[in-house]
C-alpha cells in the first residue's frame, strides 16, 4: 500500500479546503435574495354585482420568477375569489355584496414566490343603489331620440357599460341632460366617435365605474362633469379629442389602472390630474402642446409601463422625478423639444427594457447614471437617434451629456 508523506498530505487538504471555499463563494455571488412588492387594494363598487364579475387586480411583483396569489381571509366569508396566478379579483358570491348587509367588505391576500411573501389589505366599499331603477346590461345610445327614452327612465345604476357615440359612423348629437340620474356603472363609460358634443353636462352624477374611454369626439372642449368620480381600477383613455384644451374633471381621480392620453391636439397641460398611484400603465403620446408631466409627480412605482412619445413641445419630464421602479419598459421616443431626462434621477429598478430614440434636442441623458450604476436595468438597453447616443458605459463613467 503507497502512503503519503506527512508534506504531501498537508497540500493536498489545503488544496480541496480552497477549492470548497471557491465553490461556496461562487453559489454565494450567484445567489440573490428573492424580493416580493405588492400594494393594498381598495375600490367601491356597486351592490347587487353579477357571479364573477372582475373587481380589480391585486398588484404583484417579484425580482426573480413569478408570483402567487391566495386569500388568507376574508369577511364575510366567500365573497370574493382570487386568480392564483394574474391576481385579479372576482364577485364568488354576489348574494353578499350587499349595501345593508355587508357595507364594507374586507381580506388579506398573500403575494408569495416560494417562501418569501407579502400581504396586501382588500377593502371593498358596497355602494347602496336604487334598486327599482336598474338597468341590466350594456346600453349603447347612437342618437339623441335614443339619448332623450333611455334617460326618461330614470335609471340610476347600469350593470355593464354606458356607450354614447357613433358605431359606424359618427353620430350627431349635443345633449346628454337626459342621462343625469345615472350614478353607477358597472364596469365602464364610453363617449366616442360624436360631431356635435361639446361637453359632458348630464354625466355629473356619475360616481362609480371601472373605466372612461373619451375617443374621437370632434368639439368636445369639457370634461368637467366627471368631477365627482375619485378612483378608477381600470383605465382612462382620452384619445384624439382636438377641441379638448384641459382635463378638468378628472382632478379627483386619485387612483388610475392605466392612463392613457393620446393625441388630443389642443391640450395645453395635464395640470388637472392629481394622481398617486398607477397599477397598471402610463402613455402619454402625440399631444403636441403639454410642456412637462408635473401632475405626475406624485408617483412612485409604475407596476408595467412608460411610454412617453411624440409630444413635441416637451421639454422636459421632471414631473416624474419620484419614480423609484418601474416593473414594464419605458420608451422616450420622437419628442423634439425634449433636452434632458433628469427626472428619472431616483429611477433604481426597469425590469424591462429601456428605449430612448429620436428625441432631436435630447443631449442629457446624465438621469440614467443611477440606474445602469447600481444594475437596475435588467432588460436591453436601447439609445439612438437623439442628439447624443451615448452607451451605458459611457453614462457609468459619467460621460452623460454634451
Amino acid at each position: 500500500m503507497k502512503i503519503f508523506k506527512p508534506r504531501y498530505a498537508l497540500k493536498f487538504l489545503l488544496v480541496c479546503a480552497s477549492l470548497a471555499i471557491i465553490s461556496c463563494s461562487k453559489d454565494s455571488e450567484d445567489t440573490s435574495e428573492v424580493t416580493v412588492t405588492t400594494s393594498n387594494f381598495s375600490v367601491t363598487i356597486n351592490e347587487n354585482p353579477s357571479e364573477g364579475q372582475l373587481i380589480g387586480t391585486v398588484a404583484g411583483i417579484t425580482n426573480q420568477g413569478t408570483v402567487t396569489f391566495s386569500i388568507t381571509e376574508q369577511t364575510p366569508s366567500g365573497a370574493f375569489s382570487i386568480d392564483v396566478a394574474s391576481g385579479e379579483l372576482k364577485v364568488a358570491n354576489a348574494n353578499l355584496f350587499d349595501f345593508e348587509t355587508n357595507p364594507t367588505i374586507s381580506g388579506t391576500v398573500k403575494v408569495a414566490n416560494g417562501t418569501v411573501s407579502e400581504n396586501a389589505s382588500v377593502i371593498i366599499s358596497v355602494d347602496d343603489l336604487y334598486e327599482e331603477h336598474i338597468y341590466e346590461g350594456t346600453i349603447f345610445l347612437t342618437t339623441q331620440e335614443e339619448i332623450n327614452d333611455f334617460g326618461a327612465n330614470n335609471y340610476t345604476h347600469i350593470t355593464e357599460n354606458l356607450y354614447i357615440g357613433g358605431v359606424n359612423q359618427y353620430a350627431v348629437f349635443n345633449d346628454l341632460t337626459p342621462l343625469s340620474s345615472i350614478k353607477h356603472l358597472g364596469n365602464g363609460l364610453a363617449v366616442y366617435k360624436n360631431n356635435g358634443l361639446t361637453s359632458l353636462t348630464g354625466l355629473e352624477n356619475i360616481e362609480t365605474l371601472n373605466r372612461i374611454q373619451i375617443i374621437n369626439n370632434d368639439l368636445l372642449a369639457d370634461i368637467s362633469a366627471l368631477s365627482n368620480i375619485t378612483e378608477l381600477p381600470l383605465d382612462i383613455r382620452v384619445d384624439n379629442n382636438p377641441a379638448l384644451t384641459n382635463l378638468n374633471g378628472l382632478h379627483n381621480i386619485t387612483s388610475f389602472g392605466d392612463l392613457i392620453i393620446n393625441n388630443n391636439s389642443a391640450l395645453l397641460n395635464l395640470d388637472d390630474l392629481n394622481i398617486t398611484t398607477v397599477t397598471y400603465s402610463i402613455e402619454i403620446t402625440e399631444n403636441p402642446l403639454i410642456t412637462n408631466l408635473n401632475s405626475l409627480s406624485n408617483i412612485s412605482i409604475i407596476y408595467r409601463d412608460l411610454i412617453i412619445s411624440q409630444n413635441n413641445s416637451l421639454t422636459d419630464i421632471d414631473g416624474l422625478s419620484n419614480l423609484g421602479s418601474i416593473y414594464g419598459f419605458v420608451t422616450i421616443s420622437q419628442n423634439d423639444s425634449l433636452t434632458d431626462i433628469n427626472g428619472l434621477t431616483n429611477l433604481t429598478l426597469l425590469e424591462q427594457e429601456l428605449t430612448i430614440n429620436s428625441n432631436a434636442t435630447l443631449t442629457d441623458l446624465c438621469g440614467l447614471q443611477n440606474l445602469l450604476t447600481n444594475g437596475g436595468l435588467s432588460g436591453d438597453y436601447t439609445v439612438v437617434n437623439n442628439a447624443y447616443n451615448p452607451t451605458e458605459q459611457d453614462i457609468i463613467d459619467g460621460n452623460c451629456s454634451i
